[in-house]
């Protein structure tokens, strides 16, 4: 069960980050995606549906800039037969801790 009021938190976090906003949309959906330790392996195809967004050219550039500002990263992964399949993407550990953080050193939210 999703737990909401996490989620809602999630959602402010990011939107008080100064990202623009269809990079805190993407940011978002790989925070909801990833596992504890920050790591998910959407499609493109996923990613464009989820986040709304019709063109898989617009998540690429978003992906791009996440990538350049150090708040995601990205692993190209191969199988066994030299094809490609999803890249695996890190919500990196300053982001990750700033979307998930463990303890509110400042007392309750």
């Amino acid at each position: 069960m999703v737990d909401m009021k996490n989620k809602t938190k999630q959602i402010h976090r990011i939107a008080a980050t100064p990202l623009p906003p269809l990079e805190q949309v993407v940011l978002f959906h790989f925070s909801l995606m990833a596992d504890s330790n920050g790591y998910c392996s959407p499609s493109l195809k996923q990613l464009t549906f989820e986040c709304g967004i019709k063109s898989t050219h617009t998540i690429i550039k978003a992906i791009n800039e996440l990538i350049d500002r150090h708040c995601i990263a990205k692993e190209n992964r191969t199988l066994e037969d030299g094809s490609t399949t999803n890249n695996q993407y890190h919500v990196t550990p300053l982001w990750h801790d700033i979307i998930f953080p463990r303890h509110n050193i400042f007392g309750a939210e």
